[in-house]
């Protein structure tokens, strides 16, 4: 809520001579310093191991009206402008409020149970841990990722019933019903029809290295892993970024803000 001491207190009395003009001058104060708080918001994203296009744009500025639908002017305590992040669709907190207050991050029955976590160097562009990740290696939604199966078996998943006796002979059988190797093609596409599996989507599979995880295929015959699956749940640490950020406007801010623009507005 706006507050104002000290020399502001005639710069409010000069406003109240004309009815609007001191809830004008604090509803452009307390956006004003909204905006601050925002910018101070979007800097801290930047540090965001994993910041995109859809993190930065989460965070939303209201801002403050001097008047009300009905045309009246507010007074100056009822001004307010927000600044936050929403709840996704269905009412979900966003991921940002976990980052922001620490917790534990559970595995969801979609995601077998298990936690999603970026591999560095294969999700991330360049390789760099702090990177984003490009589009074509971008987590699909868990109804899209394909549990590969063959005549009804499951392999390579939880359940996997193919009767594979180690990672090398369970890849041996991934290359061969994808016709895919890692010098080229032999028969591509002999057994993706036949089997239902899609080369476009992702797909479940237990590597040789890394354990299960999520897999893509990619051109040149190659398969990589885009994300493990191993953990049940993830410790995350706070970053009290949004907290630090509210902190950078203090109360000699605002009395500086609202004289500012209050001096601007009498013309002074």
């Amino acid at each position: 809520m706006l507050q104002y001491h000290d020399n502001t207190k005639q710069y409010i009395k000069m406003l109240q001579k004309k009815h609007g003009d001191l809830a004008t001058v604090g509803a452009q104060s307390v956006n004003e310093a909204a905006e601050q708080i925002k910018d101070a918001y979007d800097k801290e994203l930047k540090k965001f191991t994993l910041r995109n296009k859809y993190t930065q744009g989460a965070v939303k500025l209201y801002k403050a009206n001097p008047q009300r639908k009905s045309g009246e002017f507010r007074k100056l305590s009822g001004i307010n402008a927000k600044v936050g992040v929403l709840k996704m669709k269905g009412g979900k907190e966003h991921y940002l409020k976990l980052q922001e207050e620490g917790g534990t991050k559970t595995g969801k029955e979609q995601m077998q149970g298990k936690v999603p976590i970026p591999i560095d160097k294969t999700a991330r562009t360049a390789g760099a841990h702090a990177g984003v990740i490009k589009g074509a290696l971008q987590l699909q939604r868990a109804g899209a990722i394909q549990t590969l199966s063959i005549g009804g078996r499951n392999i390579g998943s939880p359940g996997d019933s193919f009767g594979a006796k180690n990672g090398s002979q369970r890849w041996a059988i991934l290359y061969k019903y994808t016709g895919l190797s890692g010098k080229g093609s032999r028969g591509k596409g002999k057994y993706i029809g036949k089997y239902g599996w899609n080369l476009n989507k992702q797909f479940y599979f237990t590597g040789m290295k890394k354990g299960f995880g999520i897999f893509k295929f990619e051109g040149k015959g190659r398969i990589h892993m885009i994300r493990t699956l191993e953990k049940r749940s993830v410790r995350i640490k706070a970053t009290h970024g949004f907290q630090r950020s509210v902190k950078t406007v203090g109360q000699s801010d605002m009395d500086r803000i609202f004289v500012k623009n209050a001096q601007r507005f009498l013309g002074k």
